[in-house]
């Protein structure tokens, strides 16, 4: 699904002028991202038109730098974390984008794809808007959650069984990701979490990605938290695990232990 058009190249810069352009435009545009995943190495991306960001900070590259194979933009993007996939696709990253899936294994694209979406996943529409990977620990079994507009399906990894869910809180999601055992569901620039059983969407959503999954000039939620403790402008904060009080910003990269925070 065509969500967002090819971004236009940086201009020049002035001596001593910080470059906000491809890295700024992120965090001014509204529409959001195409697609979120992790990659291999578990740096979070983030597709946008023919770009991706690599990581919470820094600026954006053309996606065939790093997979030559596929223009953008991406539909939607995951990583498949299964060690017991019969095909081998353990810690693979999958790109959607019409009716194909690419499936790469250390940036480099494997044999036989991209394939149809139907082949791969027989019972998942093309077309995608969003997809993202529910492990064992969360789901019953390894499942993938994929979106299509209002629709969302439920594919068993290992049994191939597929499940529409009915999930009225859950709607429209441009892209997806499981981060820090929680899974969320991007509305352009704005995000919801919801539990990949249920659907159920606590309260105080949505919230700004901006404020959360990237660094901003100006922007950032402080942690709420008794004394000293608090995170940089940008940032943002959420526990590093289920029922943890100690918090990680998502902005500042590798589990960056900030302070004590309930967490979005």
């Amino acid at each position: 699904t065509l969500k967002s058009g090819p971004t236009a190249a940086r201009g020049a810069l002035r001596e001593g002028q910080r470059d906000w352009g491809w890295e700024g435009q992120r965090c001014a545009d509204e529409e959001g991202f195409d697609a979120v995943t992790l990659d291999e190495a578990g740096t979070m991306v983030f597709f946008k038109g023919s770009l991706v960001w690599k990581g919470f900070t820094g600026a954006a590259e053309p996606i065939r730098d790093s997979w030559p194979e596929i223009q953008g933009p991406v539909d939607a993007a995951l990583r498949i974390h299964y060690h017991d996939h019969p095909e081998g696709l353990h810690d693979n990253v999958l790109l959607f984008q019409g009716k194909r899936v690419w499936a790469y294994r250390e940036g480099r694209l494997r044999l036989g794809y991209p394939r149809l979406i139907d082949q791969e996943f027989p019972g998942i529409p093309a077309d995608l808007d969003a997809a993202v990977e529910c492990h064992p620990k969360e789901c019953p079994s390894e499942t993938i959650v994929f979106f299509q507009g209002p629709r969302v399906f439920s594919y068993d990894l290992r049994t191939k069984a597929v499940k529409q869910r009915a999930w009225p809180a859950i709607y429209n999601c441009t892209a997806a990701v499981r981060w820090l055992e929680r899974y969320y569901c991007f509305q352009g620039i704005r995000f919801l979490r919801f539990n990949p059983l249920r659907g159920d969407v606590p309260p105080r959503y949505p919230l700004d990605a901006r404020d959360y999954f990237m660094h901003c000039p100006g922007r950032g939620k402080p942690l709420q938290a008794a004394g000293k403790y608090a995170a940089e402008p940008g940032t943002g904060a959420w526990p590093a695990r289920e029922g943890s009080g100690r918090t990680v910003a998502p902005g500042a990269g590798q589990g960056v232990v900030l302070g004590l925070s309930p967490g979005p």
